[in-house]
């Protein structure tokens, strides 16, 4: 059994730097201890799997509007909530 946290504020996704051909910063919030795994899906079929960071960064080739999905998993591999931005 594990307790998950119910952080004030709730969970979101951050984004910073939005220039096609640069990197864009993506950042989980809030950050909980209970959380082992984050994939992470960025809207132009790519994808960041089983990454063990609440930050990551992803380089856009083309300019468009994307639509950010986050899935993140407790440490007994169960999902515990899909975002998005």
């Amino acid at each position: 059994i594990q307790n998950l946290a119910n952080p004030v504020g709730g969970p979101g996704i951050t984004v910073a730097g939005v220039c096609i051909g640069s990197p864009t910063s993506l950042t989980a919030s809030p950050k909980d201890p209970s959380i082992d795994r984050y994939d992470w899906f960025f809207g132009d079929g790519q994808a960041l799997i089983d990454a063990d960071s609440t930050t990551v960064s992803h380089t856009y080739a083309a300019p468009g509007t994307y639509t950010v999905t986050l899935r993140i998993y407790n440490k007994c591999e169960n999902p515990v909530g899909v975002f998005t931005r």
